[in-house]
C-alpha cells in the first residue's frame, strides 16, 4: 500500500499513514472542488516553466511574467532536493541553469537557494510557486524526479485544504507512468495527464483511460485533426508542447486543441 505524505510543521515532506486523517482530506478536497473552472473552456494559454523566452526559466520572476501576460496556467518541472523538499527546475543537475554545479537530489533546499539561477533569480521551491499564483492562474506539475508523486500531492492538498484553491486548478503530468500511477493511488482526486515525445506508442490512449487521465499532453509533431478528434471521442483533452511560432499556434487552435504550451505565453 502507498503511504500516505503529508506536510511536518517544518515544511519537509514525511510519510504517515493514517486513515482518519486521509478522510478528513479527501472530505475537504471534495467540499473544495469548484463546479466549473477556467480549465474546462477555451484553448489554454499554459506558460512553459513560465515565460521562459524572456525569463529564466523555472524561476519566480518567469511565472509572475507569465501571469502578468495573461497566461491560464504554468507549467513547471519537479525534483527533490537533499533534503525531501519540491523544488522547480528541469534538469537533475544545476549545472544548466545555475552558475552551480551538482545533482539536485544531492543538495539542500538552502544550498541550491545560494545559486544564481539567472537575473538574480533562484531556484524556487513548488511550495513557493503555489504562494505566488494562488488566485491568479491554474498550474501543471510535471514530475520529473523519482519520489515526487507523493510530496506533489501533500502539496497540492496544502493548497486546496489550507488556502481554498479547487483541486481542479491543478494537474500533474509526467512522462514517467509510475508516478502517475501514484498520484492515481494516493490522489485520485488530482487530475493527471501521461506526456508523450515525438514518438507517440499505439496504446498511448489505452494508457490514459489506465491513468484516468484527465488530458495527454503531447509534442506538437504528432498532432493532427483526426488525433484531436480521436483523444476528444474518448474523453481526453490534448494540451501540446512546447509552440512558439504563430504559424503553429494558429494551425493547432484550428484542429481545436484544448491548451497550448509555450516560453511566449503573450504569443498563446
Amino acid at each position: 500500500m502507498q503511504p500516505e505524505y503529508f506536510l511536518t510543521a517544518t515544511g519537509r515532506i514525511s510519510p504517515r499513514r493514517s486513515v482518519a486523517l486521509a478522510l478528513v482530506i479527501a472530505l475537504g478536497l471534495f467540499l473544495n472542488c469548484s463546479r466549473e473552472s477556467a480549465l474546462e473552456s477555451g484553448c489554454l494559454k499554459i506558460a512553459h516553466r513560465g515565460a521562459s523566452g524572456a525569463y529564466p526559466e523555472n524561476t519566480l520572476a518567469a511565472f509572475a511574467a507569465a501571469v502578468e501576460q495573461g497566461a491560464d496556467m504554468v507549467e513547471l518541472d519537479v525534483h527533490l532536493s537533499a533534503d525531501s523538499q519540491l523544488v522547480v527546475i528541469h534538469d537533475e543537475t544545476v549545472d544548466r541553469t545555475t552558475g552551480g554545479s551538482g545533482a539536485v537530489g544531492a543538495l539542500t533546499v538552502a544550498q541550491m537557494a545560494a545559486l544564481d539561477a539567472g537575473g538574480g533569480q533562484k531556484i524556487p521551491t513548488l511550495a513557493e510557486v503555489f504562494a505566488l499564483v494562488r488566485g491568479r492562474c491554474n498550474v501543471n506539475v510535471e514530475l520529473k524526479g523519482p519520489g515526487t508523486a507523493g510530496p506533489a500531492a501533500a502539496l497540492i492538498r496544502l493548497e486546496v485544504l489550507g488556502h481554498a484553491v479547487p483541486v481542479d486548478r491543478f494537474v500533474v503530468s509526467s512522462f514517467d507512468l509510475d508516478q502517475l500511477e501514484q498520484i492515481k493511488v494516493i490522489a485520485p482526486e488530482i487530475r493527471r495527464a501521461p506526456l508523450y515525445g515525438d514518438k507517440l506508442p499505439e496504446d498511448y490512449l489505452a494508457v490514459a483511460h489506465a491513468l484516468g487521465a484527465w488530458s495527454v499532453n503531447l509534442n506538437k509533431g504528432v498532432i493532427t485533426a483526426g488525433l484531436v478528434k480521436r483523444c476528444h471521442k474518448q474523453g481526453f483533452r490534448v494540451l501540446v508542447w512546447t509552440v512558439d511560432e504563430p504559424e503553429e499556434i494558429a494551425r493547432l487552435k484550428a484542429l481545436g486543441v484544448d491548451g497550448i504550451i509555450g516560453d511566449y505565453p503573450d504569443r498563446l
